[in-house]
This record gives structure tokens, sequence and C-alpha cells, in this order.
């Protein structure tokens, strides 16, 4: 089905997001989650519009030269210009549960001395965010992954988001099968992780996520593992 622009799967390419991207990166950021980021970067700190998303740009910048992340992007064909969904992944190699979100990720990974950053220009960067709020989101999200998924290896996908405008034909679906074909594909399969809200579960239990035990953050979390069977697919219309 058509979206209100015409478009159709057919029309979209998915490919690796590179520096030139970043842009139009901060910018889908900021329309998909204007909830979360709105809330995280209170007017009181917020600075211009193009400061805000410089500063963006800057704190995900590393993350394009870091080893098994993979950071897809969704454009339409003739205009890779503007990327209109994304999906960013950590790869099952990544060796260890410390969310590239995070503020003190600068330091984890050695993000300062890789972009020749000096303190000023690092907390500059991170001066329109409440830290506070931002860090107990995020470290509490670290958390419950640990809990859940401990020593398992698994994709951990890190958003995903589409512009509106797009939504409805399909754009989401490729950007998780991309990575769902691939973790199916293992013998035995690999588990796939996410965080979602409410409003998204629904899209993810259609591709065969499940919301984890009760616990601490099970608002959010969700896993998949393997291929749906007819099982899983009778559970749902039970």
């Amino acid at each position: 089905m058509p979206s209100k622009l015409g478009i159709t799967t057919d029309d979209i390419v998915l490919s690796r997001a590179e520096e030139g991207d970043l842009a139009s990166l901060a910018d889908g950021y900021y329309t998909a989650f204007a909830f979360l980021f709105d809330r995280e970067e209170p007017e009181e700190l917020r600075p211009t519009p193009e400061v805000r998303i410089a500063r963006f740009i800057q704190r995900i910048k590393p993350w394009l030269g870091m080893p098994n992340t993979r950071l897809v992007k969704a454009t339409v064909k003739g205009h890779p210009e503007r990327v209109i969904g994304h999906a960013g992944w950590l790869e099952p190699d990544f060796d260890r549960i410390f969310n590239l979100w995070r503020r003190d990720a600068v330091e984890e990974y050695g993000w300062a001395e890789q972009q020749n950053w000096t303190q000023e220009q690092v907390d500059e960067i991170w001066s329109s965010v409440n830290l506070e709020s931002w860090q107990k989101m995020i470290v509490k999200n670290d958390r419950v992954r640990k809990r859940v998924m401990g020593d398992e290896k698994h994709w951990y996908l890190a958003p995903l988001w589409v512009l509106e405008e797009y939504q409805g034909i399909g754009i989401g679906s490729m950007l998780l099968r991309d990575i769902t074909s691939i973790a199916d594909a293992e013998d035995p399969p690999t588990a796939v992780y996410l965080e979602a809200r409410d409003i998204a579960r629904p899209v993810y239990v259609h591709h065969g996520f499940e919301a984890i035990p009760p616990g601490e953050g099970d608002d959010v979390a969700m896993v998949r593992r393997g291929p749906l069977t007819k099982e899983w697919k009778s559970r749902q219309l039970a």
C-alpha cells in the first residue's frame, strides 16, 4: 500500500549510514522522538535549533567508527540525501552492555581521544541535556538488559524510527527484517533485544518479539529468539 506520498517499499533503499548522513539522522531523531528529547533537553537548556542539531551530531558521530555496530538508513530511490527511517544496531560480538547513548560512554569508549575533544568541548556537546534524568533512564535500560540477557549473545536495537509521512507501508518491517533474517539464519538463531514504548509494541509482537518475564523495566524490554513458529502464531491468536 503506498504512503501518503505515493511511495511503496519498492522505492526504499536500505544502506549503511555515513558521516554525511548525520545531520539528517539528527533531524530524524528529534522529529521521531520529540516527546523524549523535548523532555530530556528542557527549554531552559535548549539552544537554537542549529546548535541543537550540531551538538546531537557530535554525540552520535563516534558511533560510526565503533566496531560491531550497524547504523542502517532508509532512503527513497533517487533521494539519498534524506534519511526517512533508521535502525541502530549493536551486533552480537559487541563486547559489553554499555549503551552508546550514555554520557559516560565518552570515557568508556575513549571518544574524546578519538575525536580530539577537550573536556570543555565534551561538556558543551552535552550541555543541552538534563544529564541526571538522561543517565538514569539509559543506565536503567542497561541494567535490565544485563539481567535479561546475561552473557547470551544478541543483537541490540537502539532504536528504530520511520518519519510519520512514510509510516504504514512497511519500512519499519524492512529495517527489522534486515537483521532478524541474519539472526534467524544462525544455528541456533541469535536473540534480538530491544526497548519499545507501549504504542510501538504491537509492531514488534507482529515480528515475533515478546515481553520479558515480570520485573523492573519490563514495560519497555522485548526479546525475540528465532523465527516465528506455528506455536507462537497460535498463542497470538488465542
